[in-house]
């Protein structure tokens, strides 16, 4: 949805969009049925977008084909594998939450005062301040955070001493 209302904002006319999902692009199309009753306002609200566009294609690609895009959109989710991470800087939250004195779930209770977490995850806001990490695993995602900045991003909020 939001390439389509930016390419709305735009005044694009012509836009080809590549998606990864069979499922979504073909429900989108129109070529098959929409089971999940909880997403058909979804669908209508990406066609009532799409249609202000003159020209839109949605087009699947395979996921294997689709690597640097696979790449791109977990970057932008603060998506990334976990070999990767250094765990001198990245941590969960009972381990940043020691130095202060405070439980795992104290310190929960500040980030989501502070907006940097909903829900139990890392809210955009956190990814955006390099606060948090979303790294995928067999059931989901762990999440990792930033051992100096988000106690920087709680000061800011007025709310770790």
């Amino acid at each position: 949805m939001a390439v389509l209302d930016a390419a709305v904002s735009a005044k694009v006319e012509n836009l080809v969009v590549q998606g990864d999902s069979q499922l979504v692009v073909r429900q989108v199309n129109g070529e098959w049925f929409i089971k999940e009753k909880n997403l058909v306002p979804m669908c209508k609200t990406v066609l009532d977008i799409k249609a202000q566009i003159p020209n839109v294609t949605l087009r699947w690609i395979p996921r294997e084909e689709n690597g640097e895009a696979d790449a791109l959109s977990k970057k932008a989710l603060g998506v990334i594998d976990k070999d990767s991470i250094d765990r001198t800087v990245w941590m969960k939250i009972t381990e940043i939450a020691k130095p202060f004195g405070l439980s795992g779930v104290a310190l929960g209770k500040k980030m989501d005062l502070a907006k940097l977490r909903e829900n139990g995850k890392p809210t955009q806001l956190a990814i955006e301040k390099g606060c948090a990490l979303r790294v995928p695993n067999g059931f989901g995602h762990d999440d990792f955070w930033h051992r100096k900045l988000l106690p920087a991003a709680l000061r800011e909020a007025l709310l770790l001493d």
